[in-house]
């Protein structure tokens, strides 16, 4: 089954990055948390995404500079392409 995202799944995507880096107004966090324990599908892809920004910042000093460079394209990529699909 696929999740039809809603309109507030779509404001949440554009807010995740600030939200995962701690940076979102307190407000804001407030409303993505509200929104995260009611909508399960969010809730899983921003899990996904912060696991892979804490691994990637974990693990990233030691790869070569050409690995991380590419790793950090192909993460660039999806993001590009889950926004397509909004």
């Amino acid at each position: 089954m696929t999740h039809e995202y809603s309109l507030e799944c779509r404001r949440i995507f554009e807010q995740i990055s600030d939200f995962i880096d701690g940076e979102a107004a307190p407000e804001v966090c407030r409303h993505i948390e509200e929104h995260l324990k009611g909508c399960r599908d969010c809730d899983n892809f921003i899990d996904s995404v912060r696991k892979t920004v804490e691994l990637y910042r974990k693990e990233s000093s030691y790869m070569p500079e050409e690995a991380r460079t590419e790793l950090h394209r192909l993460m660039e990529e999806q993001c590009r392409e889950l926004k397509k699909k909004k």
